[in-house]
């Protein structure tokens, strides 16, 4: 044996002695919808979706959300599945343990091989589907008609096929492991390498992107360099190998799963519990996957994040604080259990046997002697003394404040601070100082303030603490300052808040402005529990949802949320105050609830291949429809229809999409638009379907894209044309017959007109001089009558009003007064309209809004309409007055405006509110109906006279969607200053 593989033994007996960074496995079981554990190989379809061949189970299919079975009820040779593939057509072929048999999506084909167990499948170039058995080698043609045999067994020996693969060249390789590898070539199976007594049995066989060519052997792992012989690499049983798209080796042997990259071999599933790998996959977008029997299956979450936690050597999941000291040593403090240190792989405990205050941890600092520190919750303050191994424990009677200590920082001048529960402390040259005891309580975050002083943060506010006094900051007064967690300075010196509730603070010292950023803003959550600026100038918050990137622009305005939970592989959810540590390295630290987790930066890789989008349902009025009597063919994995034309009554379409990326399904986003209805794209939504009502007849196109969770959109979306008829009197011949049937009604009419048209001319010319005449006389009788009798009237009585006050009695006088009120009120009802029109009063803002407001009310009272008012819109200025006319043309337009809402938009609420803005009256109506769209000019009469009449006051009617639905019609123009 070399000196190389005594060495690798040597390693591998210790590797699981030595403790160290775990990575990030995500389990699907029978719990999540697996039909059984043991899952026996993973194939992946055109659609982006795992099938998963299972021992006893059947087939699932699995889209990263959900899992569907297929098994011998529903037509499956056997529940027993060994292989999956999908040939050029589109179909899969599943190898039982009963035959083969293919599916369409709909239903099963014919039973290939039927009483045979089928190991292996693979399709060449020619698109012969070459199938491996437990009898030996057959090749299925192209059409799926003949079976020819390559390789069987002699009869007393069986020749199980174990591998199939294709080379550079397209030939096929394939492995029986009780012979060896052959390749096919020239009609004829040729040796590539046997198996032997020293080799063993291959098992597994891998040609990499570099033409290296792996095996797996019952003695270890084998690998051949092009034009090169074989050179055993490593000594373990192996028994699958896969190549992932970062050309890292995948290996499942008798000891784990190890990866190789570069030149490291690394044991890469501690998080397995010993789970037996049968299978691995790398799909297509580079996620890798582990079948396993007994436990499902795993995806590897990448190398994004690493951890560690109670499997891997850390006493006490729930990390409250990390560092790292001047030797490379990597420290936790835990709330329950003590402190641990890693250093060279191995985790160390410390506890209050080994003279810890406390095993409840809050913080910990590195002195200016490169000693470690620990806050404790009870238990004061412990340092670590490298030379003996043990931590001192300073409390009370050692001069700090309080026993209960939050933070800790190490300012410019070297001076150790500590926040305690009952004020500040110091330690310099050996001693505690202690400020602020009974009055500055609760201190919970430090920071370093300018000219050397502290920026403390307390339950009696924010103080800035020099020269041993504390002086109280304004931000007291500008920001809720008890559940700020964590406190950090910014790379352009100013100061960022971490708050439990309320998001991020920003606050500027040299111009004192202050900056919130919550939900609102982009940000996954307003608990924020850590802060760390990284060296690309990013600000990370640590939440109880994971992780956000903050990415600003110079401005500070926020650009960009770049979340990380658990699809991310941050599977320690909810990080813990202040434990954060950025590296020199520009590794990330933070301490969670379930262990630490380590952030490399550099394995951060957008997911650059977008999800394959796939029409799954076409419903009419909400049902599943069989639209074959209106369509030429159902085609497709999901039977869709060709050349669909559907009658103008069945025009109520709801589409239904799906798109699948494995590295995080929830991120999936959809937009999608029908040409010929829609002028634009929807905006993006995670919801997979689109519904038209009332769709006019005519030619449509349907189409569809996705994107991944890091924003890439396919490249060509689905798309999907189909037609609405029109009826039958909405053809084209109907229109000519109409056309034809009118002409001659037309000169009938016409006809018949001219001979009674000088008979009847002069009468109606006489006529119409008569009516004009007589409505001429009949309103100046009733304007007479009306207005000039009553005013008359008016005269008279107060004429005698005037007498009668000069001596007569009193009651007369009364009854005097309420003739004349009677005449005055019947004057004012009578002729309301008419004279709020010519009354100047008309012009003022509170009697025009008064007067929209009635109208809108006795509008909308008697329909399903709710028509609501802005509560204060009376008080809008009820002093200005509005230029002459404008109170009559604004009431017209928002009138027809009414109008059109209820005849039209479908809505359920419309909104009426008004406001004066810098000499501006901007009047807006607003419903929540279907919506219109508005092409570059107005349409319809309606519409262009309310135009008009805003252009005649020299104003201006806008209509626009607001944001979501409906419709808005604004009005808007400057009213004049008066001279």
């Amino acid at each position: 044996m070399s000196l190389k593989n005594l060495l690798f033994w040597l390693w591998c007996g210790l590797a699981s002695a030595a403790v160290g960074q775990s990575y990030n496995f995500t389990n699907y079981s029978v719990i999540d919808g697996l039909a059984q554990s043991q899952v026996t190989r993973i194939a992946q379809d055109r659609r982006g979706d795992l099938w998963l061949a299972t021992q006893g189970g059947g087939v699932d299919r699995f889209d990263g959300l959900e899992f569907y079975n297929l098994r011998k009820q529903d037509s499956l040779p056997s529940n027993f599945v060994l292989d999956v593939a999908e040939d050029h057509a589109g179909q899969l072929w599943f190898a039982t343990s009963n035959g083969l048999v293919a599916y369409d999506g709909r239903r099963f084909g014919p039973i290939f091989f039927q009483d045979t167990t089928v190991t292996r499948l693979l399709e060449d170039t020619a698109h012969q589907l070459w199938v491996g058995t437990t009898e030996g080698l057959f090749v299925l043609d192209s059409a799926r008609q003949t079976v020819r045999a390559v390789h069987t067994a002699a009869t007393d020996e069986k020749a199980p096929v174990r591998s199939l693969l294709l080379d550079a060249q397209g030939q096929v390789l394939v492995n029986f492991p009780q012979e060896g590898l052959f390749r096919y070539w020239e009609g004829q199976l040729k040796p590539v390498v046997l198996s032997n007594a020293e080799r063993g049995y291959i098992q597994a066989v891998l040609l990499d992107r570099t033409q290296k060519l792996w095996l797996g052997t019952t003695t270890g792992i084998y690998v051949q360099q092009p034009n090169a012989s074989f050179q055993q690499e490593h000594f373990f049983p192996t028994h699958e190998i896969e190549e992932d798209t970062a050309g890292n080796i995948w290996f499942a042997t008798s000891r784990g799963v190890f990866r190789q990259r570069a030149h490291a071999f690394v044991r890469i599933d501690d998080p397995l519990n010993g789970a037996y790998v049968e299978d691995i996959f790398c799909d297509r977008e580079g996620n890798v996957w582990l079948a396993s029997s007994g436990a499902g299956i795993y995806k590897f979450m990448g190398d994004r994040f690493a951890f560690v936690d109670h499997t891997n050597g850390l006493p006490h999941d729930v990390v409250m604080t990390v560092n790292k000291d001047t030797d490379g040593a990597y420290w936790f403090g835990t709330s329950a259990g003590g402190v641990s240190r890693l250093q060279d792989g191995e985790i160390e405990h410390f506890s209050m046997a080994d003279g810890l205050g406390s095993n409840a941890i809050n913080c910990s600092v590195l002195d200016s002697l490169g000693q470690i520190w620990f806050g404790t919750r009870g238990g004061g303050v412990s340092r670590f003394d490298a030379a003996t191994g043990r931590f001192i424990t300073y409390a009370a009677d050692d001069g700090l404040a309080y026993r209960v200590v939050y933070c800790g920082l190490l300012d410019a001048d070297r001076k150790l601070w500590f926040g305690t529960h009952n004020g500040l402390s110091v330690f310099e040259n050996g001693t505690f100082t202690s400020f602020g005891a009974g009055e500055i309580t609760g201190i919970r975050s430090l920071c370093r303030w300018e000219n050397d002083a502290l920026l403390v943060q307390s339950e009696q506010g924010f103080f800035v603490f020099r020269d041993g006094t504390f002086t109280r900051h304004p931000l007291s007064e500008q920001m809720p300052h008890t559940d700020i967690l964590s406190i950090i300075q910014g790379p352009a010196g100013d100061f960022w808040f971490a708050h439990y509730g309320d998001g991020v603070f920003r606050y500027d010292p040299a111009s004192g402005r202050l900056q919130q950023y919550t939900e609102a803003q982009g940000l996954t959550s307003g608990l924020i529990f850590s802060l760390v600026f990284d060296y690309q100038g990013n600000l990370w918050t640590g939440t109880e949802r994971g992780l956000d990137r903050l990415r600003f622009n110079p401005d500070h305005q926020l650009q960009q949320v770049t979340h990380y939970g658990v699809a991310e592989g941050f599977l320690g959810v909810e990080a813990n105050e202040k434990a954060v540590y950025l590296d020199d390295d520009s590794t990330l630290w933070f301490g969670t609830i379930r262990g630490v987790y380590c952030y490399h930066p550099g394995y951060d890789i957008q997911n650059g291949t977008p999800p394959v989008t796939t029409l799954t349902d076409l419903l009419l009025f909400y049902q599943p429809t069989d639209l074959s009597p209106w369509s030429d063919t159902l085609a497709g994995w999901y039977p869709f229809p060709r050349g669909l034309s559907l009658p103008y009554h069945q025009n109520h379409l709801t589409f239904r999409f799906r798109a699948t990326s494995l590295a995080d399904p929830k991120g999936v986003r959809y937009r999608f638009m029908l040409a010929g209805f829609d002028s634009d794209w929807s905006p993006a939504h995670a919801q997979q379907e689109a519904v038209y009502a009332n769709l006019a007849p005519g030619d449509y196109t349907f189409l569809v894209e996705a994107a991944n969770a890091d924003g890439v959109w396919n490249r060509t979306p689905q798309r999907f044309s189909f037609q609405v008829r029109p009826p039958f009197w909405h053809t084209v011949w109907f229109y000519l017959l109409m056309a034809a049937a009118t002409f001659l009604l037309l000169w009938l009419v016409y006809r018949y007109s001219i001979r009674r048209k000088l008979q009847e001319v002069l009468a109606l010319e006489q006529a119409k001089t008569e009516a004009v005449e007589r409505v001429r006389k009949e309103l100046a009788r009733d304007f007479h009558d009306e207005l000039g009798n009553k005013l008359a009237g008016i005269t008279v009585l107060s004429s005698l009003l005037r007498v009668k006050l000069n001596g007569s009695a009193r009651g007369e006088t009364d009854h005097l007064l309420g003739q004349i009120e009677d005449y005055s009120t019947s004057l004012f009802k009578g002729t309301k309209e008419f004279v709020w029109a010519l009354d100047p009063k008309s012009d003022h803002f509170e009697e025009m809004i008064t007067y929209l407001k009635d109208f809108g009310e006795q509008f909308f009272a008697h329909t399903p309409v709710t028509f609501v008012v802005k509560d204060d819109l009376l008080n809008e200025a009820s002093a200005v007055v509005l230029p002459p006319g404008w109170s009559r043309q604004i009431i017209l337009i928002f009138k027809e405006a009414m109008t059109n809402c209820l005849k039209h938009a479908q809505a359920q609420h419309v909104w009426l509110d008004a406001a004066i803005t810098d000499g501006t009256l901007r009047i807006r109506l607003t419903d929540d109906g279907v919506g219109m769209a508005q092409p570059a000019g107005f349409q319809g009469n309606g519409l262009k006279n309310m135009q008009h009449r805003a252009k005649g006051i020299h104003c201006r009617v806008s209509i626009a969607p607001p944001t979501g639905s409906g419709t808005r019609v604004t009005f808007s123009g400057h009213i004049p200053q008066k001279r």
